[in-house]
Formats: structure tokens, C-alpha cells, sequence
């Protein structure tokens, strides 16, 4: 089963997250997707709540941990081909998500992340094609938003360049560092050949995914799961 230290590490050349306090933003026409803020988050059915005498808690929490997820990534990127991972493990428990965008201008993949107990900052690289690109903002518990403008990743001769823009959040609650990310690709995989020029979102647009507040709302799911779970270990 895929873990979210694989996860975790494919954003290598960062860490994650941000604000407590995150305020919904107002509904915006991304480039090439419908974005949407503002509903609520939906609450499975007392049926898909209910274990069944051969269901393991943990998994049974772990399954409607991704059903939030899924549900809230479905709402923002409206029309969106949306599919979650739970990965719970010691580095970083958490749920990935990933999100297929056509628009008719390139199949696009938008990669989501929501992981708890982050406690690596983020930071802009020093020097180089990322650093010109790269924001970071302190936020006032300490963590940060850091955003990431279309930058030129791997292509092979004779490709479209692939090209990623990225918002990584991190912030607290009552019981710790949590982080929200959010990584659009100009391809339909992440190593993929580019189908369009640019990444379907912008850096700012991604930034409006992961303070969305509905994310907030899982942090609880996410701990209790790991909680549950026998392979994590979390305080």
C-alpha cells in the first residue's frame, strides 16, 4: 500500500502548511476549472457510518476519512475525476488525493494532500529557477503558505516542458501542526507528458484550494484514523 512517506516525498524540495483561522473565499472560474468554495462539508450516511461486525474500525474510519476528502475536492473542482488515498503511517498521517481536470485544453492532474503532525517549515529555495518564482508568507502561529509559480520540471526531447505551479500550507489546531497542499501539473501524470502549456491553476488559485476551510474539518478524521490505527503512534 502506498504510504504518505511516498507522498510526502515528492514534494521534496518543501514542506507544507498554514492558518487556523482559514477564511472560505468567494467561488472563482479557475483558467480551466470550475472552483467552487462555500459548501458544506458532507457527512456520510448513518448506513456508511456504522461498522459491520466483520469491518475493522480503523479501516471503516480510514474509508470515510477519503469519502470527506473526496467529497470536498469533488465540490471545489467541480466536473473534476476525483480519487483518494489514506495513507497512515509514523512519518505523516494523512489522505492524497488526485484530481484529473479536462477542459478541453489538456488533461491536467492537480495533486491534494492534507497531513498531520508537520513539523518540517517550508522554504523558498535560495537560488535558482524556483527561487524567482517562490512566496512565502509567515503566518502568525508560526507556520507558513508558501506558493510556487509555474516552474519548468522534466521533459524528454522533442515533449511539451512539464511545467507545475504549488501551494503548500502549514498551521495548527488545538493538537498540533497540520498541512494542506496543492500541486497542478500542465500533464495528466506527474511525470507525464505535457498536454498544455501551463498548469490548469495558478500559484494564487492553488492558495485559495488549500486555505479553504472545509480541510479543517478532517484534521479531526485524520486523527482519529491514526489513532486507531496499530501502526501509528501519535500523541
Amino acid at each position: 500500500m502506498r504510504s504518505v512517506r511516498k507522498a510526502a516525498a515528492t514534494l521534496a524540495f518543501v514542506a507544507l502548511l498554514a492558518n487556523c483561522s482559514m477564511a472560505t473565499e468567494n467561488g472563482i472560474d479557475a483558467p480551466t476549472a470550475r472552483m467552487s468554495t462555500g459548501a458544506a462539508l458532507t457527512t456520510p450516511s448513518a448506513d456508511a457510518q456504522a461498522p459491520t461486525p466483520e469491518t475493522d474500525p480503523a479501516d471503516q474510519a480510514i474509508a470515510e476519512l477519503e469519502a470527506h476528502a473526496i467529497d470536498i475536492a469533488a465540490d471545489l473542482f467541480q466536473g473534476a475525476a476525483v480519487d483518494a488515498f489514506a495513507g497512515l503511517d509514523e512519518i505523516y498521517p494523512g489522505v492524497s488525493l488526485t484530481v484529473l481536470i479536462d477542459d478541453g485544453g489538456g488533461q491536467a492532474l492537480v495533486q491534494l494532500g492534507l497531513y498531520i503532525d508537520v513539523d518540517v517549515a517550508n522554504s523558498c529555495p535560495d537560488a535558482g529557477p524556483l527561487a524567482d518564482t517562490c512566496k512565502l508568507e509567515k503566518l502568525p502561529d508560526g507556520g507558513e503558505l508558501m506558493t510556487q509559480g509555474a516552474a519548468h520540471g522534466r521533459a524528454d526531447e522533442g515533449e511539451r516542458q512539464e511545467r507545475f505551479a504549488g501551494a503548500w500550507l502549514r498551521t495548527m489546531d488545538n493538537q498540533g501542526w497540520f498541512s494542506v497542499t496543492a500541486i497542478a501539473f500542465n500533464a495528466p501524470s506527474e511525470s507525464g507528458e505535457g498536454t498544455r502549456d501551463e498548469p490548469p491553476l495558478t500559484a494564487d488559485e492553488l492558495a485559495v484550494v488549500v486555505r479553504d476551510e472545509r480541510w479543517v474539518a478532517v484534521v479531526p478524521a485524520v486523527r482519529e484514523a491514526a489513532g486507531m490505527s496499530t501502526n501509528v503512534q501519535v500523541d
